[in-house]
C-alpha cells in the first residue's frame, strides 16, 4: 500500500518523459495533406516519374524530385516549408538512401521528415539495417501505385507520433541551428534521460 503512490508518481514521471513532444509543444499533425511537400528521391527516371505522376493524380500539389541523396540535400537546403514526407530509393549512386537519411538526422542544416525507403532484394539483414537506421516505413520493389500512399501515410503517422524521439531531436537540432545552445543542451539531456 505505501508503495502505490510512489509507483504512480514514477509512472507519471515516465509518461512525462516519454511525451516530450507535448512538453515542447511540437506539432503532431494527424495526416498528410495535399499542400504538404512530398519529395521523391530515385535514380531510375521512369520509376521516379511514375511515383511523382501518381502523387500528382492524388492531388498532391508540391512534389519535388531528386536523382540521389546529394541532389535532394541541395533542394532541401533551399526549402521554405517543412517536408511532409519523403519516398527514397535505398540504392542510388553518389549518395544512397541510408547515407541521405544519416545526413538528415545528423546535420543541423537539414530538417528530417517522414521517411519511406524503397528497396528490392529484401532480406532480414537489409530490413534490420534500415530499421536500425531510423526508417519510418519500407516500400518493397516492385510495388504498384496502390502500395505507395498507404506506406507514405504510415511513415507520416510513425514520424508524427508524439512519443517519437525524432521529433524532439529535430527541435534540438533547430535550436542548435538558431544558436540557442542552452535550450538545445536541455532538450538533448531530456532525450537521453528518457531513453
Amino acid at each position: 500500500p505505501t508503495n502505490q503512490p510512489q509507483e504512480k508518481s514514477t509512472k507519471e514521471e515516465l509518461q512525462q518523459q516519454m511525451d516530450l513532444a507535448a512538453k515542447y509543444r511540437i506539432p503532431t499533425p494527424e495526416q498528410l495533406t495535399a499542400h504538404d511537400l512530398v519529395m521523391v528521391i530515385e535514380d531510375q527516371a521512369d520509376l521516379r516519374l511514375i511515383v511523382v505522376s501518381h502523387l500528382n493524380k492524388l492531388g498532391y500539389k508540391d512534389v519535388r524530385q531528386a536523382t540521389n541523396g546529394y541532389d535532394a540535400l541541395q533542394i532541401i537546403e533551399k526549402l521554405d516549408k517543412p517536408l511532409g514526407a519523403m519516398v527514397c530509393d535505398m540504392d542510388m549512386p553518389v549518395m544512397n538512401g541510408l547515407a541521405f537519411l544519416a545526413e538528415l538526422r545528423e546535420n543541423t542544416r537539414y530538417p528530417r521528415g517522414p521517411f519511406c525507403i524503397c528497396m528490392d532484394n529484401v532480406s532480414k539483414e537489409k530490413i534490420m539495417l534500415v530499421v536500425e537506421s531510423g526508417i519510418d516505413e519500407i516500400l518493397v520493389k516492385p510495388f504498384t501505385q496502390k502500395d505507395i500512399m498507404p506506406k507514405i501515410n504510415t511513415a507520416f503517422k510513425i514520424f508524427h507520433n508524439s512519443r517519437n524521439p525524432e521529433k524532439v531531436y529535430e527541435l534540438a537540432k533547430s535550436q542548435l541551428k538558431a544558436a540557442d545552445y542552452d535550450k538545445a543542451e536541455k532538450i538533448y539531456l531530456e532525450l537521453s534521460n528518457a531513453a
